[in-house]
């Protein structure tokens, strides 16, 4: 988790960092969740169009079959998260894993963020676009979910390349930082 800059998250937030967690992006997920926002996935290995598309740990694991499928990380945690009965309430990343999701998880919240050029090329929003695209589809999965709305949730924030609504109440996060 190099891209995550922590200074700048909620002071009420935890992050898990560190390399080879044993349940990876979703690690510390748990039945206390009421929903899962994935945000900054990759599509499958092999995906044409999808920004540094791989399974799991890149070089490592090539592919993963679920039911005879090529199966990428938001497939993957998926079926992690629903093992606990949480439902995912958004896939973010490139046009080609809300592509993915949309097809392996149904109907589920997505905001592509960039378009893939090809493995290593993206045409990308504009980070404050992106993360208002990100909130706005957040708040809208949460209130069709009935877990709760962006700005009055009950959500402790937690950050570990995905991140969850927990069924427990806590104070609500700020809606952007310096707010609240």
């Amino acid at each position: 988790m190099r891209n995550l800059l922590l200074e700048q998250l909620d002071p009420r937030a935890r992050t898990i960092k560190g390399f080879h967690k044993s349940m990876c992006m979703v690690q510390g997920l748990d039945p206390s969740f009421a929903g899962a926002v994935f945000v900054g996935y990759h599509s499958c290995a092999g995906t044409e169009g999808g920004v540094l598309n791989h399974t799991l740990l890149g070089k490592e694991i090539q592919n993963v079959y679920l039911n005879g499928e090529p199966t990428g990380e938001t497939r993957l945690n998926a079926a992690y998260a629903g093992h606990f009965g949480i439902p995912v309430l958004l896939v973010a990343g490139d046009a080609a894993v809300c592509e993915e999701a949309q097809r392996v998880l149904g109907d589920v919240q997505t905001v592509a963020v960039k378009d893939g050029i090809d493995k290593f090329t993206a045409d990308c929003l504009h980070p404050q676009v992106a993360q208002d695209q990100i909130r706005e589809a957040t708040a809208r999965a949460r209130c069709a979910t009935g877990t709760g709305s962006a700005r009055t949730g009950s959500a402790r924030p937690m950050s570990s390349g995905s991140s969850g609504t927990r069924r427990r109440s806590r104070p609500p996060a700020p809606s952007s930082p310096g707010s609240g």
